[in-house]
């Protein structure tokens, strides 16, 4: 049996069999919780698109899925099957025409992570300082793309069966180029460069690790070694330390969209470590440049929302296809109404929380009152504005966050209605 055809064989063997158990979940719930967990191990044995797609599941934590379920999926994120000794040494053999041993002082062949496209090590420059060396799972791109292949025989597949589905091929596009794009290791190094340079305004409360150029290689990425507690470990943490985390991460996250227009876009909590006022990212495979057109839009739907502006909302929303000419004004009073709900936080002065009502649940009895056959996906920036969005709202929602979300919302926007102003006074002198 091809690659190909084996690995949409073995995700299609484990999707039927948790299918199965669901149906009958009501009879063996023990049966469901190990079909299940199968085809999370199914997931991370495939790595690649696969497993990214269920890292992309486990950020949602238990707003969408049964917390058993999430559970199996954040495990996912650490404990994929290492690569082979073997297969190390043929990357470095690639990559340097040399041994690991022979790069470095000193090589930890036992791996510290795992991931959906590769595996981090800890080394030894010949200056004494340790690095962490992250490695590629050989032949991952091919892999990813035979991947993306069998998603859309799925896709096809399940039209077939739920002919009520709306159209997905713009965001499935996004997702498979910048997943794509995550396997080039000099362009992570890029990445990683470029967050640096832009986001050199919060070295205070960001920590981003440096390159060594001179052991990076398409397939090698190395970078100093940075330490701090995993997400897990800071729910244990004081109530007004756990406060602090969420006030410098959406502080930064927030002007990151609307000011510097570029965001990390894969907020899976293994990609963070945090110290008590500092918070370390660790992977940049996945970032996003939002063009100001597009921010623009977005700061309009804002003012929209806080107005309670129906009008202004369903100009915005039609110019970012979120709906379609033909849907009622009544619909853009409902959806208007839900997202005032979703977003009180941001709407309440002083410090807030966010509900205990599950957005997802407000979103789904939405989507239930419309026939979504047919209908055109929003602009595909959506497709990682939205990962980066949930995968914020998530920790706040961890942590039960209460600071002051307007201030800071208020704050970035502010400063980008300024810059907006420089523009067109700009354009007037031109």
């Amino acid at each position: 049996m091809s690659s190909r055809l084996s690995r949409l064989y073995k995700l299609g063997t484990s999707v039927s069999k948790v299918v199965g158990e669901q149906l009958l979940s009501t009879i063996d719930g023990a049966k469901r919780a190990k079909a299940i967990a199968d085809l999370v191990k199914t997931l991370g044995q495939m790595k690649g698109a696969a497993m990214k797609l269920g890292q992309m599941i486990s950020i949602t934590q238990d707003l969408f899925l049964p917390p058993e379920i999430v559970a199996l999926f954040t495990q996912l994120q650490r404990s994929a099957p290492p690569m082979s000794e073997e297969d190390v040494r043929f990357v470095f053999q690639r990559s340097f025409q040399k041994k690991p041993e022979e790069v470095f002082v000193q090589f930890d062949y036992k791996s510290i992570a795992s991931a959906s496209i590769g595996q981090v090590h800890l080394a030894r420059l010949e200056s004494g300082e340790q690095v962490a060396v992250k490695i590629q799972y050989p032949d991952i791109a091919e892999a990813i793309q035979g991947d993306f292949k069998n998603l859309q025989l799925l896709k096809n597949a399940l039209i077939t069966f739920i002919p009520n589905a709306p159209k997905i091929d713009e965001i499935l596009e996004e997702l498979q180029q910048n997943i794509l794009a995550e396997c080039d290791y000099l362009r992570e190094a890029e990445n990683i460069a470029t967050f640096r340079k832009n986001y050199d305004g919060h070295s205070d409360k960001l920590v981003i690790p440096k390159v060594y150029d001179s052991y990076t290689t398409k397939h090698i990425l190395t970078m100093e070694y940075l330490s701090g507690c995993t997400f897990e470990e800071t729910l244990n943490w004081t109530q007004s330390k756990k406060n602090n985390l969420a006030e410098m991460l959406y502080a930064i996250h927030a002007d990151g969209f609307f000011n510097i227009g570029l965001l990390h876009t894969d907020p899976q909590n293994g990609n963070y470590l945090f110290q008590e006022n500092k918070i370390v990212l660790l992977d940049f495979g996945s970032i996003r440049e939002f063009p100001i057109e597009f921010r623009t839009k977005i700061f309009t739907v804002f003012n929209a929302i806080e107005k309670s502006d129906v009008q202004a909302y369903q100009t915005a929303l039609l110019e970012l296809k979120v709906f379609e000419d033909s849907d009622s004004y009544e619909l853009f009073e409902r959806h208007l109404a839900m997202m005032r709900k979703i977003l009180s936080p941001f709407l309440t002065p002083g410090p807030a929380k966010f509900s205990k009502q599950n957005p997802f649940e407000l979103a789904r009895e939405f989507v239930s009152t419309l026939s979504l056959k047919g209908r055109r996906t929003p602009r595909k920036e959506f497709a990682l504005y939205d990962r980066a969005n949930i995968g914020i709202y998530t920790k706040m929602k961890a942590w039960d966050a209460e600071i002051d979300f307007r201030q800071i919302l208020l704050d970035n926007r502010a400063r980008f209605e300024a810059k907006l102003k420089i523009n067109d006074s700009e354009k007037e002198v031109l």
